[in-house]
C-alpha cells in the first residue's frame, strides 16, 4: 500500500511513495523497478514507447538523475535520455532527491505524466487571483470620503473673497474744501476783528 505525501513544490498534487504509482501523480518506488512496468502499472502499457515517455517528461529530465538502464544501479550514470538503449530514469536508492530525502523518502522521486501527458505545472491548482480594492480616501477639510467607482460631480470653485473697492478720493477736491474752510475763517475772523474795534 502506497504512502501518500503533498508535493512540497506543486501543492495540490500528490506523491505516492511505494503502492502503484498514478498517472498525474509524482511516484517513488519502494525498490529499484524498470520503468515498463510503472508505465504497465500506470498506464495499462509496458510498450517502450509509453516507458519513453514517461522517462522523457521534461520534469523528470530537469530533476532526476538517468543511468544507462533504470533498475540496474551499476550502470553509468548518463547526462540524458538518448535512446531505448541509453538514458532512462535511475530508480537507485542511491540517486534519490535531498529534497525526497527530507521527506523521509528513500528512491527518487519521479513525474508519471497523466493520460495527455501534461507536466506537474499544467495540473497543479493555480492559486484564485486577488484583486485588492483601494480603501476610501478621506479628505480634510470637510471629512469628504471618496470611494473607489463612485463619480462626485466636481465642486464648483468658490472664488477668493475680494477686498471691496474703495471710493477713490479726489485730492484736489480736499485742496478746495481745505481752501473754503480757510477763506470762511479768514473773513470770520476778520468780521470778528472789526466788531472790537467798534
Amino acid at each position: 500500500m502506497a504512502t501518500v505525501l503533498d508535493s512540497p513544490e506543486f501543492p495540490g498534487l500528490k506523491i505516492y511513495v511505494g503502492g502503484a504509482p498514478v498517472a498525474g501523480a509524482f511516484y517513488s518506488p519502494y525498490y529499484s523497478q524498470a520503468m515498463t512496468k510503472i508505465s504497465r502499472q500506470s498506464h495499462g502499457s509496458s510498450a517502450l514507447a509509453t516507458a519513453w515517455k514517461i522517462n522523457t517528461s521534461p520534469w523528470n529530465q530537469s530533476n532526476c538523475v538517468y543511468r544507462k538502464s533504470s533498475a540496474n544501479c551499476s550502470s553509468a550514470v548518463v547526462p540524458g535520455p538518448t535512446n531505448y538503449n541509453n538514458g532512462w530514469v535511475a530508480l537507485c536508492r542511491g540517486d534519490v532527491q535531498g529534497w525526497a530525502a527530507s521527506l523521509g523518502i528513500s528512491y527518487p522521486v519521479i513525474w508519471v505524466p497523466d493520460a495527455m501527458w501534461r507536466e506537474p505545472g499544467d495540473l497543479a491548482p493555480k492559486a484564485p487571483v486577488v484583486v485588492l480594492k483601494p480603501e476610501p480616501k478621506i479628505e480634510l477639510p470637510g471629512l469628504k470620503i471618496k470611494i473607489p467607482g463612485i463619480e462626485e460631480p466636481d465642486p464648483k470653485p468658490v472664488p477668493e473673497p475680494q477686498p471691496e473697492p474703495q471710493p477713490e478720493v479726489d485730492k484736489a477736491g480736499y485742496g478746495w474744501i481745505f481752501a473754503l474752510v480757510g477763506v470762511g475763517l479768514l473773513i470770520i475772523g476778520g468780521v470778528a476783528v472789526t466788531r472790537k474795534k467798534k
